[in-house]
């Protein structure tokens, strides 16, 4: 810690204590805005963390899957069209895959 010293002149050291509180309050409105307490009291909360980390990671796995399973059903969907359309080799390659696809479904 430096020295004190003593405030000589006295309006040079209003101001500067004006402009500090006025920085202070600043950076207090700022905090509040962002709702910084609530963060620290969140992080501060291990329990409440693990819980909507665990919920969390359930709404993802859950989404992944359904929307890995309406591309999957598009996907098929395209294929059935494909294998539809009688072109020569793509066609017999593609009901192929299909009859794998529906002998493991």
């Amino acid at each position: 810690m430096g020295k004190r010293r003593k405030c000589r002149d006295k309006a040079n050291c209003f101001r500067k204590l004006e402009l500090l509180e006025k920085t202070l309050a600043g950076m207090t409105a700022k905090l509040e805005r962002s709702r910084f307490l609530e963060y620290v009291e969140y992080v501060g909360d291990e329990k409440l963390m693990l819980r909507r980390a665990f919920r969390l990671g359930l709404l993802r796995g859950a989404g992944t899957a359904i929307g890995f399973t309406i591309l999957g059903a598009v996907a098929v969907y395209l294929l059935r069209l494909a294998a539809a359309s009688n072109l020569p080799y793509i066609a017999d390659f593609i009901s192929r895959i299909i009859e794998i696809i529906e002998k493991r479904g």
